[in-house]
């Protein structure tokens, strides 16, 4: 995918300059390049990376939006991570229009690109934000969409994505052994020793699951499992949340 060919100017903006500039400094750089450029590719991992480690508000989302659908639409394929990650912060920023909008977006291309992996991921993320919105009937419905496509699906990374949605569904009404039951399904589908960022959600997941059953040591020994993982993959936005976990069953245990 011509995503993942990283264009020698912006590798080495982003490597050198970071040190010696502040980080608006280096944003504002990326987006001159991003701008300016005239190269799909290199538009396209300059877009990734302002996305994926620069801060970023509702303005950014709309500008990256123009210039992402500014592209050629030969480029739809590539186009969809990136279009994923916008998704998922206008989701997180509450502005639901254009989630929903991008989500819609998604959809109409990972069709047209059969692109299981993201019809699936963003039909999750649509539940996901339903469900946390108190639309619960709503969420379910897009869920047994999910299910549906899946059925097909033979990749245990874009299956364990349903499954994981359905266990953390099921911890946040309380059925906690419904959670656990989805989280060792997808475990025993995935080969745990190969580490990736679906097993480090999986098991803070059930992490959260133990500790709301008043297993402190469960809970304690999978949030560190988690948290091996992230550190040797550096996911740096799990780990915030992972030393969180970590540090709240201290101070249940009274180990201060």
């Amino acid at each position: 995918m011509i995503i993942k060919r990283i264009a020698p100017i912006l590798l080495l903006l982003h490597l050198l300059c970071l040190p010696l500039l502040a980080q608006q400094e280096v944003k504002d750089s990326l987006q001159e390049i991003v701008l300016q450029s005239d190269v799909p590719a290199e538009k396209m991992k300059g877009l990734y990376i302002l996305l994926d480690q620069y801060l970023v508000d509702e303005s950014d989302l709309d500008a990256y939006m123009q210039i992402l659908n500014n592209i050629d639409a030969e480029y739809d394929e590539e186009r969809l991570p990136i279009l994923k990650i916008i998704q998922d912060k206008y989701c997180a920023l509450g502005i639901d229009e254009k989630c929903e909008a991008t989500i819609q977006q998604i959809w109409t291309i990972a069709d047209k690109e059969k692109s299981s992996e993201y019809l699936i991921k963003s039909h999750i993320a649509k539940a996901n934000y339903q469900y946390d919105k108190g639309f619960t009937d709503e969420a379910e419905k897009v869920m047994q969409t999910v299910n549906e496509l899946i059925i097909k699906e033979k990749s245990p990374f874009i299956r364990s994505t349903y499954f994981l949605e359905k266990a953390r569904q099921k911890r946040l009404s309380g059925q906690l052994d419904s959670t656990l039951y989805y989280l060792n399904y997808t475990l025993s589908e995935l080969d745990q020793s190969q580490e990736n960022t679906y097993l480090a959600d999986l098991f803070n997941e059930k992490g959260l699951a133990f500790r709301r059953l008043g297993k402190m040591d469960s809970a304690e020994h999978n949030y560190l499992k988690s948290l091996k993982i992230a550190e040797s993959l550096s996911l740096y936005r799990a780990l915030p949340k992972l030393y969180n976990n970590l540090g709240n069953i201290g101070h249940i245990k009274g180990d201060y």
